[in-house]
């Protein structure tokens, strides 16, 4: 019992450990919506308004979308105790991706009761380790947060299952509304499965059904805000943009009747796609390393070995419940563009790593000598794809990924903030949303966005003005004459060294 201990608590040190460490160094550099959270999370911590002036906002204006508000808030914690740095805006992520892998330990023990917990610790290993968990605990993405609320909302409807307890029963709805408040996928998933479980609720409790009807009341309640803002312009702006439909909007009614089921569905059978799972992952820098999917190619096995006996035993409350999480987990994902995209389906990591889990100890019960030879080998095949994971990580990602995330743009915002001596600022365009980075690193620094029409205007001739632009002469950008001088360029960090920014004094 003693070693079950301190085996536990290492491995949840090794979680945070894998979580935390040089978070404010790789990945390299903040992203614009990392900024974007970290700047509003700094207005509402100092001034108790947003960028915009909206005084605690319950959705945060962001680039012509809104945002849920859980993790800015949370990140206005974090940015109290650590300041305005990265390692804040990052905090959130890391710390909810720790716990996630802590609940999933109490999740899993409580929905396989009858396997002496060795579902439940090899589950909280390979979450631990897992690229997919890993990748998006290391950014300040909102959808890793909502993983942990919306386990937490599993962990405790499990428990209210066994004490018919109304607090559990409220708390279990509350963390699915949590989760609907942190990030936009679960506007569907949460529902769905708060409108799940009052069904069977309702169906194999009957004393428990006046609790049920109160907490469903006060669940509307607390949902309200978040359903009249999506039926609003501004609420819906962000699923028409990235709609699965809107390249088939021309399409008469019964056409789209017929088409758009089709286009989900599709969707929908990409995510289970094993190339998706094992190989490629979406293609996005910000979601995965070159050469990995979001899962090792070692678990494959045990996966389909979890499914040929979850199918087994599908008649059991565990299958079922497990079954019902890996359906719902991709659902919201399934209507949008581009389909897969790992982010959207993250909460696929807690079904997926359980399936596994369940399978490998499965086979291991099997007591076939040639099944556990396999399982041995197969383990130093995990060995090598977990450092060969760590190495494409922290030596090769930072130099493959230096496009998908934004430490230039720091770098332009901090080298135009040493240049005291020019009175004018301009930055042109093509350097894409500088201005986000300038209000996160340097709110004070003024400057000018100009277009790749600008020329210098004839009252600043005797003027220095310092000029800010990539060097990419196919943006068509103004270009410097031979009587302006080059004064720095900024560089990304990949083997070519090729420049991002230019500065030019004018």
């Amino acid at each position: 019992m003693r070693f079950t201990k301190i085996f536990f608590v290492a491995l949840i040190a090794l979680a945070a450990f894998l979580r935390f460490y040089h978070i404010d160094q790789i990945p390299h550099g903040l992203y614009i919506d990392e900024v974007s959270i970290g700047y509003n999370a700094y207005t509402i911590l100092h001034t108790g308004k947003d960028e915009y002036g909206i005084p605690y906002p319950l959705f945060f204006r962001a680039f012509g979308e809104y945002k849920m508000p859980m993790s800015i808030y949370l990140t206005s914690l974090a940015e109290a105790v650590f300041g305005k740095t990265e390692f804040a805006v990052r905090f959130p992520s890391a710390f909810f991706g720790t716990a996630t892998v802590l609940l999933l330990y109490f999740f899993v023990k409580t929905l396989f009761a009858d396997q002496k917990n060795h579902v439940a610790f090899l589950a909280t290993f390979l979450l631990t380790i897992s690229p997919m968990s890993l990748q998006f605990s290391r950014g300040g993405f909102e959808a890793n947060i909502a993983v942990f609320f919306y386990l937490l909302g599993g962990y405790l409807l499990l428990l209210f299952r066994k004490d018919k307890k109304a607090l559990l029963l409220f708390f279990s709805f509350l963390g699915f509304i949590v989760a609907v408040y942190t990030y936009n996928a679960y506007k569907l998933i949460s529902p769905l499965t708060i409108f799940a479980s009052s069904f069977l609720i309702y169906k194999y409790f009957p004393k428990t059904r006046n609790v049920l009807l109160k907490v469903l009341i006060i669940s509307f309640l607390l949902l309200l805000p978040l359903i009249i803002f999506s039926l609003s312009a501004n609420g819906s702006a962000r699923f028409i943009e990235t709609s699965a439909f809107s390249e088939f909007s021309h399409l008469t009614l019964v056409q789209k009747i017929v088409i758009y089921p089709m286009i989900v569905f599709k969707n929908y059978l990409s995510y289970f796609a094993l190339s998706f799972l094992f190989v490629t992952g979406d293609g996005f820098g910000r979601h995965g390393v070159v050469g990995m999917g979001p899962f090792f190619r070692w678990e494959l096995p045990f996966l389909l070995a979890g499914f040929y006996y979850l199918i087994k035993k599908r008649k059991t409350d565990f299958a079922k419940i497990i079954l019902f999480f890996l359906l719902v987990s991709p659902l919201t994902a399934s209507f949008t563009r581009p389909s897969p995209h790992v982010l959207r389906s993250l909460l696929l990591v807690i079904p997926l790593t359980i399936i596994v889990s369940y399978g490998l100890v499965m086979l291991w019960h099997r007591q076939k000598k040639i099944i556990k030879i396999l399982i041995i080998s197969l383990g130093m095949l995990a060995v090598y794809e977990f450092v060969l994971y760590l190495h494409l990580y922290y030596v090769h990602y930072p130099l493959r990924s230096a496009l998908d995330w934004g430490a230039e743009y720091k770098q332009v915002v901090l080298k135009a903030s040493q240049q005291k001596k020019y009175s004018i600022v301009v930055i042109n365009t093509n350097l894409g949303m500088v201005g986000s980075y300038v209000n996160f690193y340097n709110p004070k620094l003024k400057y000018q966005m100009i277009d790749n029409t600008w020329k210098k205007p004839k009252e600043w001739q005797d003027k220095k003005i310092l000029y800010i632009t990539s060097s990419d002469k196919k943006k068509n950008f103004y270009l410097p004459t031979v009587h302006h001088i080059l004064i720095d360029n900024i560089y990304f960090p990949n083997a070519n060294h090729d420049i991002f920014a230019q500065f030019w004094q004018l």
